[in-house]
């Protein structure tokens, strides 16, 4: 029955992704977890176990329903992540120098407690939990998202309304097995943690560096009016001691599993403490030490090799925000209607937040920290196109104190927003946003279904070929390097034919990259890479299909495996005559 639903599922979904294929009953029951989320915050007092347990069902809907019904993990990179699981599991360290997957290799902090958590389980790989972590991560971020809302205001309505803001609009993809999932919650945990028990502080212009006639001007006067002082809480020495040593934990954690999220909390927790939001002066500089520390120390192989990459895109405004959009107009159409569905998304979020600003600012009430939370993100559009991602990483990053200020645009004030306008407005809007949600979070899915064919594939190649083989893949989409990674070379065609015409022969350019030192090399399309091709117009039209017609007749490729999902041939050099063909996965 299994096989018959994927079958279904695999056959019938369209360019629109998983949404083209479920059933209208899925639909239904979003939006009556939506109407009743909104009659649960009306109820007084708020019931707390009820609010969860609309949030963890919610999260098992949207965020389970395609690990519960896909055939293996979702989204190709996961299998690379669970193939630095497996290097180390092996090896018991890693290879800061190595050739594929450097970059794990030198901010290992994520897939070492990765190893460590699988081993501990007495699993044999990290794919047997990875499919489950977007439920579990976005519980970890309701928890932290409510600890840090909750220092913000005495109205607890604001906060699980933010929580569950955040969940309809957190369509970025970032919550899976990844550094960054791991990252961004320890970001969460962070700033809360100072928000919380280290609030207030002394800012900037009233430091004694500070010259007097500074002090005692216009500038701090302005500021006074504009922003309401915080005083800490009273901490006993050990309890201090305790959270000190958790916020440097937490973001050690982050310096050695991630390449962008230290920065990101670096400036946020530094902005923080110049406005007088956190009493903890010296922290900002710990943090830069740490990070200065590990990109000098651990990772230094991996910067000193790619300074272009962490380099090349600084302060070029323009071609950042380009590259992190989607050319629209060489995508299909339905990809143009994803593409807008996130964007949209995104803009809702922001007119709610301006709005609950703008609400909060008229009662003096604005909450300047949240402000800061918003505004920390924005100058790394300028700084970094991180892989094409740089917008998404922005939004993503201002996400948790922006659903602060669209749940302000409802609760402006204890008391408010009760009326039953209030309710339909919130309940219209919330629906419009899951709208959205649906579009985004399922629309690369006719490539991120992952069939178990193509699993089969690589697993049939990388253990029936000597160590040194390459393995030519149509697309990057392919979910290999899951397991013995270290033992192979890859290259994807769609990098190698990238802005280039392919001429009267491409196969021939292929066949000169495979005729270099390898023991043994193999060419393999896959229908994942194909779809990949298909959404992204990675390629020229016909180019990938007509590679593959011509390694089939060449005699130069012998046909090594065949089934529904994937087709790998086996380079022969020297060889002039067609060879007989053997295919073990028909």
């Amino acid at each position: 029955m299994g096989n018959v639903v994927v079958s279904h599922i695999a056959s019938h979904m369209s360019d629109y992704g998983f949404t083209s294929v479920l059933p209208l009953s899925f639909f239904l029951s979003v939006g009556v977890m939506i109407g009743g989320y909104v009659l649960a915050l009306r109820v007084r007092p708020l019931s707390a176990p009820i609010l969860w347990a609309y949030n963890v069902v919610f999260i098992v809907v949207i965020r389970g329903t395609p690990q519960i019904v896909y055939p293996a993990v979702r989204y190709s990179w996961i299998y690379k992540h669970a193939g630095v699981v497996d290097y180390i599991m092996r090896h018991g360290t890693v290879d800061r120098y190595i050739s594929f997957l450097g970059i794990y290799h030198n901010w290992p902090g994520f897939f070492a407690l990765g190893a460590l958590y699988t081993e501990a389980a007495g699993l044999t790989s990290a794919l047997a939990f990875a499919g489950w972590s977007p439920i579990f991560m976005n519980i970890l971020y309701t928890g932290a998202l409510l600890l840090l809302m909750r220092s913000e205001t005495r109205d607890e309505r604001l906060p699980w309304l933010g929580v569950w803001l955040f969940g309809l609009a957190n369509w970025i993809g970032q919550d899976t097995f990844a550094p960054q999932a791991l990252a961004y919650f320890l970001f969460l945990c962070m700033i809360a943690v100072c928000r919380r028990w280290f609030r207030g502080g002394v800012p900037l212009w009233e430091w004694s560096m500070v010259p007097a006639r500074v002090r005692a001007g216009r500038f701090s006067s302005f500021f006074d009016r504009r922003i309401p002082r915080e005083y800490p809480p009273a901490l006993s020495a050990p309890y201090r001691v305790a959270l000190i040593g958790m916020l440097l934990g937490f973001f050690v954690v982050i310096a050695s599993s991630h390449q962008l999220t230290p920065f990101l909390t670096l400036g946020l927790i530094t902005l923080l403490v110049l406005c007088g939001h956190c009493s903890l002066r010296w922290l900002p500089v710990v943090m830069a030490a740490v990070i200065a520390i590990w990109l000098l120390g651990p990772a230094f192989p991996w910067v000193s090799a790619n300074t272009h990459t962490l380099f090349g895109s600084l302060l070029t405004l323009d071609a950042n925000v380009q590259g992190s959009l989607k050319n629209t107009a060489v995508v299909p159409f339905a990809q143009r209607v994803v593409a807008y569905a996130a964007r949209g998304s995104a803009l809702v979020i922001l007119l709610l937040a301006s709005a609950g600003f703008m609400r909060r600012r008229h009662d003096g009430r604005w909450k300047p920290a949240m402000a800061i939370g918003v505004i920390a993100p924005l100058p790394w559009i300028a700084l970094t196109s991180y892989g094409s991602e740089g917008i998404d990483r922005v939004y993503y990053f201002a996400l948790p104190f922006l659903v602060f200020y669209a749940a302000s645009a409802f609760y402006p004030q204890i008391g408010s927003g009760r009326s039953v306008r209030s309710g339909i407005a919130l309940t219209t809007i919330t629906l419009g946003i899951a709208a959205t949600l649906l579009l985004a979070y399922y629309g690369l899915d006719r490539m991120n279904l992952m069939p178990r064919d193509e699993l089969r594939a690589v697993t049939y190649v990388t253990a029936t070929s000597p160590a040194g083989s390459l393995l030519v893949t149509a697309a990057s989409n392919d979910p290999i390097q899951f397991h013995d990674y270290e033992h192979f070379s890859y290259l994807a065609l769609t990098d190698m034919f990238y802005n280039s015409k392919p001429g009267t022969y491409p196969l021939s350019r292929v066949i000169s990259v495979m005729q270099g030192p390898y023991p043994s090399a193999y060419l393999m399309f896959t229908t994942s890479s194909a779809i990949s091709i298909h959404l992204y117009a990675d390629s020229s039209p016909g180019l990938i299909p007509r590679i593959e017609a011509e390694a089939s007749t060449s005699p130069a490729f012998r046909l090594v495996y065949r089934s529904s999902h994937a087709v790998v041939f086996q380079y022969q050099p020297g060889v002039t005559s067609p060879p007989a063909s053997h295919s073990p996965g028909t």
